[in-house]
């Protein structure tokens, strides 16, 4: 399994607009989670970082986790459309612009404590 993470800052008056994004897509229902499973994402973890400064970062891991990633950005769901435009409001940044070129980060680093250190993913 493949996995990703990138960083997004937080714009100052989306604080906490970016906090009530979480309960937004809670009250999608099944959109967040079957748009995920049809593009082949295995487990999205989002974690809000307070300091330095307010970012959103984002941990994506699939088979494919790029190919995932260019099968959101080419969808027209209403769904996409909408986080989209949420995503962009929160932290002015378009996701296309992220993911576009391919992945917007590269693992340098990973630890296991089984497997020890190393500069590619354990597997």
């Amino acid at each position: 399994m493949a996995s990703i993470a990138y960083a997004l800052p937080v714009k100052p008056d989306q604080i906490e607009s970016g906090m009530r994004l979480v309960d937004e897509l809670i009250g999608k229902g099944d959109g967040f989670h079957k748009s995920r499973m049809s593009f082949g994402f295995d487990r999205i973890r989002v974690y809000r970082q307070d300091r330095p400064q307010p970012m959103v970062v984002f941990v994506l891991e699939g088979n494919d986790v790029h190919g995932s990633l260019a099968q959101r950005g080419k969808s027209e769901h209403e769904f996409e459309t909408w986080f989209e435009k949420r995503m962009e409001e929160i932290t002015g940044h378009h996701l296309d612009d992220v993911h576009s070129g391919g992945a917007p980060s590269k693992l340098i680093f990973d630890w296991h404590k089984d497997k020890g250190h190393s500069k590619t993913e354990h597997h």
